[in-house]
């Protein structure tokens, strides 16, 4: 704990140790103990959501001591619990304040105990009180001057380049505009935001003219949006302007109309605080289902499914239904997600309507959902007829989840998840009291996650229990034990004194898997940058590092991996990306592996955006760009163009490949549903259809092949985990209208039926698990239709370690962020393993996606290498050998490589898969196979045996349409096992954490809740915060997203510190700028802002109310980095924002899951927390008191 004076006498830190007799926690309002009282403070313009006053004053003070509490979220922790006695110890960030309580400096003196320096960061001030510069450790200075009548400031970026026109101003200054001067074409490249009186953008122009429209109500709230695309298909103009207005029935409208058919809508309620209703612009979808006349006589007549109509998506919460009383609670009891039908009466109901329902009365008993604003109760798809999928959670008195149920589950089975949390005196939990109680010091933590009870169905009968062993001084996880069916592993965390992670050491006993090595983290004392992330064995060898060299800008400059593959970027005077140059050395020699330039031709396009990144082997992609930032073409070399086409909602739904004279090499096009899932889909002269369930699933695909008389129907049932318990293919003729007919012959349908026991393990012949649930072993009819079984070997947490099939042996060994750093491939040789050739690969930075691959280390210098080319899209674009051998990766709407080609156009593979990656009749063996093929776009590898793929950190077999590892997210899917809840099509889990896109993840949400301790991968995720996560952010989820860090959009930001991969992020964020224009306006707005006009003006009055008020911030941000906000619970609910700029750390993670939470829009973030989400970890950050 630290306490300092009042700020209007100045900050002075004060060192205070409270153990656990000193203080007694009684209320979550105020402390007590012997002699002292701590309470909230009210005074002297405070709010008392952050600090707390100390009676009596601390020795030697004179006023009252107002102090701050350390902890997860920056103030009271998470933890402490009406009637709970805690030991606070450490320090917090301390700011120090002028007299004017302007900040002044911020800084954690726990590194000065360290004997590291203490990394202030300063802000100065105009003598209007504005921010002026901030100077962040180790890094250039920005710097603020302010000029217009709505006091605007202008940013000076840093300029380690020393350009000596700019740092003498020559290109800062804009002049004001006369009647003549500058002109129509004055600033070319200037991008002009339009503000209304309160502050908030409502115009953006960008160069080239594209300008989009935002309106608000009286309250702040964003109500009307309008895309620059939208807009100028509304006046008509653009290249398929009449083709889509034609399309949507809009092309007789005029421009008002138009504009408001593809404008974007949300309602509020009266007082402005909850979101009542969500309109999208209109487009073309596939009715899921028949559409009934509603009166017999018109307006609207029957439509059947699988019509094409023109309609809006529609979304329509209702609130507080059921509640106790008549207070006001914000909390969403139904939610309908459908269609309008455009150009119908409004008032006919939403078409193709999903339905959720959610309860907060104690179902379970427990505390009421109501008092604690939690759910108790979640139901998809609710009402007779329908699937009723409910789960089900419990709550204590402090809002705590100590028992949730999942799906079909009767309490006290495997489905359900018991959480007990450790007590300051006696715990009467039954199982596990006796080593949960007696540590006031962790009292209100979780001790012990298990499950409700036994297997039931197959062996083994037991589901993992985890049990925190150990707490940090500071409340972090620093043991984990845990254990299921005579196996044991632990989990052992380091930190520092400042409360950094240091180590994760992740041991077991024999049966756990095979031993990791330890991971450590080391720091720049300079800056406090994770600059090293290295591993050791258990005789302390080194055995791996990741290097990361920064600039005096926070960039990075340079990436070397585990085996010395270095990767080297730099800048150009405006901050963005000029050149990426790799190598490696083998044996004592370096050795060249590719090069890469980018371009930014201003005449083409004057936004600014890379244009064309040359590639020293491959030669040059080109893009180009959309009104809203999407790419809408790209040039491959060869002269192969890739054209996409979106709709009016921003998705992409069409691309082709043309060549040079015009040959169309591969096409594809999709229609989507009502519910933005694909319907029908076309592909070179191919025809899919698709249906779904009302949560959601992949029910059903008819297949048609190009020029064929027969097709082939695929039929897919569930239960109500989303596992799949049959697939029926069924052989046909193609109709007239290109449909597919059923074949009465029972000899033309199959049929394979699966069965489940109670932990969603497949109980079939041949599958076989290991303790902690792992597939051990596969049937050879899901194993790649051989003869043989596959067999799956792994290492302590979770990760592939070994595989076995048919005589070939495969070896994964791991590189210190956990990533395939090598596989050995051994065939068996009169009962030896023998002929071993291992292949390496290569990272530029911190993304799971190998940059090169050096095929077989045994040529040493003469290996030949495999390089990925990526195109401006962040998609595989190509690969090459070192010197040439330039194969085009042509990958289709979905992300998976459909066609491999030649540069020189000589040779052309293409590649077919089912809708759940199965690979199809005409997908040949060959080079590029084995490594890229479904999702290959997103470097998603084939290199497995038994024909499943590497999906992040676990295996997906395409055959099950499943993951062979329980997820190490809780409510990342809607089992352990699913993949995506069953939509395939339209869904990824890249990372293999978390399937992003899903109707029916709600339900799943709720059956974890009481999952508080996560496994291995989790914690590694949520703890090591080395690889992907705390340097460059969750790049590689961002990018499956297609929703990138907002960073990208503006200036340098924080995407740039990846170096090449920033590009990637830059131009996906721009192809994604719809889907985050929100963000982009937030990042625009508040990257030269400061602390208290930011949340003066950028928070709209019901934004405040929703989260509960909070003060002026004063902490001023690092780089234009968009802000981050993070919440914590007080009377058990969200009630206060904090905001952090901050370019050093992840995305927000989830404490219990390790789970990344991607920040939206303010109204969105706090309607997650009132909902129930989870408040995200943070590191300790300033909070203004």
């Amino acid at each position: 704990m630290t306490s300092s004076q009042d700020p209007g006498s100045g900050w002075v830190p004060q060192a205070e140790r409270l153990t656990a007799a000193q203080v007694d926690v009684t209320d979550l309002t105020g402390f007590t103990a012997a002699n002292t009282t701590i309470v909230r403070s009210t005074t002297l313009g405070h709010d008392g959501s952050d600090s707390l006053e100390v009676t009596p004053a601390a020795t030697g003070t004179t006023v009252d001591t107002r102090v701050a509490v350390g902890g997860d979220l920056g103030a009271m922790r998470l933890g402490m619990q009406t009637g709970r006695r805690y030991r606070m110890t450490g320090w917090i960030y301390v700011p120090s304040y002028d007299t004017g309580t302007q900040l002044r400096a911020v800084w954690d003196p726990r590194l000065a105990a360290m004997g590291k320096p203490v990394l202030k960061t300063l802000y100065t001030y105009d003598a209007a009180g504005r921010l002026a510069t901030v100077s962040s450790p180790g890094e250039t200075q920005w710097a603020f001057t302010y000029a217009g009548q709505y006091a605007a400031p202008l940013v000076g970026m840093p300029n380690p380049q020393r350009v000596s026109q700019v740092s003498r101003g020559g290109a800062a200054t804009v002049a004001n505009a006369t009647a003549s001067t500058p002109g129509p074409d004055g600033y070319p490249t200037a991008s002009v935001h339009y503000l209304d009186v309160a502050g908030r953008e409502v115009n953006t122009a960008t160069p080239g003219g594209y300008i989009d429209t935002t309106e608000y109500d009286r309250f702040g709230n964003e109500v009307r949006s309008l895309a620059a695309t939208n807009r100028m298909t509304a006046l008509g103009q653009g290249p398929d302007a009449a083709r889509w207005l034609a399309e949507l029935g809009l092309d007789g409208a005029g421009s008002v109309t138009r504009s408001r058919a593809l404008d974007a809508v949300t309602s509020y309620t009266p007082d402005g605080v909850d979101v009542l209703a969500t309109t999208g612009p209109v487009r073309s979808a596939v009715l899921e289902a028949d559409v009934a006349d509603p009166d017999g006589a018109g307006p609207l007549t029957a439509i059947p499914a699988g019509t094409t109509v023109v309609a809006r998506a529609h979304a329509v919460t209702v609130y507080d239904e059921g509640k106790p009383d008549a207070a006001k609670y914000h909390l969403p009891t139904t939610e309908r997600v459908g269609a309008t039908l455009f150009g119908y009466d409004p008032a006919y109901p939403d078409v193709d309507a999903r339905v959720v329902t959610t309860a907060y009365d104690p179902v379970l008993g427990g505390t009421s959902g109501w008092t604690v604003r939690k759910e108790t109760r979640v139901t998809v798809d609710p009402g007779a007829g329908g699937a009723n999928v409910t789960s089900a959670a419990r709550y204590d008195s402090a809002g705590r989840a100590v028992e949730s149920r999942k799906v079909d589950s009767a309490g006290g089975d495997a489905r359900t998840t018991v959480t007990v949390f450790w007590t300051a005196g006696a715990n009467p939990d039954l199982s596990d009291g006796a080593r949960c109680g007696s540590r006031p010091e962790w009292a209100g933590q979780p001790c012990v996650t298990r499950p409700g009870g036994t297997v039931t169905g197959s062996a083994p009968a037991q589901l993992p229990t985890r049990f925190i062993q150990e707490y940090s001084r500071t409340g972090d996880t620093r043991v984990v034990v845990e254990t299921a069916n005579g196996q044991t592993r632990t989990t052992t965390t380091g930190y520092d004194a400042a409360d950094r992670v240091t180590s994760v050491a992740i041991s077991g006993t024999a049966g756990a898997g095979t031993a990791v090595d330890t991971v450590y983290s080391g720091y720049d004392d300079a800056t406090g940058d994770l600059v090293d992330t290295f591993t050791k064995n258990t005789s302390g060898v080194e055995t791996g590092r990741v290097h990361r060299v920064f600039d005096v800008d926070g960039r990075l400059q340079s990436y070397t991996d585990a085996d010395a593959g270095s990767t080297a970027t730099t800048f150009d005077q405006w901050g963005r990306p000029q050149t990426v140059t790799a190598s490696m050395v083998i044996a004592g020699t370096t050795v060249p592996a590719g090069s890469k330039t980018f371009a930014y031709d201003l005449a083409r396009d004057p936004r600014g955006v890379v244009t064309s990144v040359t590639d020293s082997v491959a030669g040059t992609v080109d893009a180009r760009y959309g009104p809203d930032g999407e790419i809408t073409s790209q040039t491959y070399p060869g002269g192969i163009t890739q054209a996409t086409t979106y709709d009016a909602a921003g998705a992409a739904v069409a691309r082709s490949y043309t060549a040079a004279d015009g040959t169309l090499v591969y096409t594809d096009q999709v229609v989507t549903s009502t519910h933005g899932q694909w319907a029908q889909h076309s592909y070179n002269g191919a025809s899919r259809t698709y249906t779904y369930d009302r949560m959601g699933r992949l029910t059903g695909t008819s297949s048609v092949a190009p020029g064929a008389d027969t097709c082939t129907l695929r039929g897919y049932g569930y239960d109500h985990r989303a596992n799949r318990t049959s697939r029926t293919v069924t052989g046909g003729a193609t109709t007239a209208s290109g449909g597919c007919q059923a074949s009465a012959d029972p000899a033309q349908t199959t049929t394979q039926t699966h069965i489940y026991d109670a932990a969603d393990r497949l109980t079939d012949t041949g599958f076989g698990y290991d303790a902690f649930g792992r597939t051990t072993t596969l049937p050879a009819a899901t194993a790649g239709g051989g003869a043989a079984t596959l067999t799956n070997g792994f290492s302590v947490n979770d990760l592939i370690a070994s595989q076995t099939l048919d005589g070939t042996r495969r070896s994964w060994a791991l590189d210190p962020g956990m990533r395939a750093r090598s596989f050995t491939t051994e065939t068996l040789v009169g009962g030896v393993w023998a002929n071993a050739a291992t292949r390496l690969n290569h990272y530029d930075g911190d993304s799971d996606e190998p940059s090169w691959v050096v095929e077989d280390t045994s040529q040493g210098v003469a290996a030949p290498l495999t390089r990925m080319v990526e195109g401006l899209d962040g998609g595989l674009a190509a690969t090459t050998s070192a010197t040439g051998d330039v194969q085009l990766q042509l990958v289709n709407l979905h992300g998976d490589v459909a066609v491999e080609l030649a540069a020189d156009l000589t040779t052309l593979v293409s590649r077919f898969f089912d809708e759940f990656g199965v690979p199809e009749a005409g997908t040949p063996a060959g080079s590029g196979k084995d490594r890229y093929g479904w999702l290959g776009g997103a470097q998603r590898s084939g290199e497995a045996l038994g024909d499943v793929l590497l999906m992040g950190v676990r295996l997906y077999s395409p055959g099950l349409g499943r993951f062979l590892q329980t997820d190490p997210v809780p409510d990342g899917n809607a089992s352990a096992y699913d993949y995506c809840n069953a939509d395939p099509v339209n869904c990824t889990d890249l990372d293999g954490r978390w399937g992003w896109r899903s109707f029916f993840a709600k339900v799943a949400k709720v059956a974890e809740v009481a999952s508080w301790i996560p496994g291995p991968i989790g914690s590694a995720a949520a703890a090591v915060s080395s690889i992907a996560y705390a340097v460059s952010g969750n790049k590689a989820k961002a990018l499956e997203m297609g929703l990138t860090a907002a960073a990208a959009l503006v200036g340098a930001g924080a995407a740039v510190r990846a170096g090449f991969k920033a590009v990637r992020a830059a131009s996906k964020a721009q192809q994604g700028a719809r889907a985050t224009k929100t963000i982009a306006r937030l990042a625009k707005r508040h990257a030269a802002t400061s602390d208290a006009r930011l949340f003066k003006k950028n928070l709209s009055q019901a934004e405040i109310l929703a989260v509960g008020r909070a003060p002026y911030l004063r902490n001023a941000f690092r780089g234009t980095a968009v802000h981050r906000a993070t919440a914590r619970s007080a009377k058990y609910r969200p009630s206060t924002w904090r905001y952090e700029y901050e370019t050093r750390g992840p995305d927000f993670v989830n404490g219990r899951t390790g789970h990344m939470i991607e920040l939206t829009t303010y109204k969105s973030y706090a309607s997650h927390l009132r909902r129930g989400g989870a408040c995200p970890r943070a590191s300790y950050a300033l909070y203004a008191l």
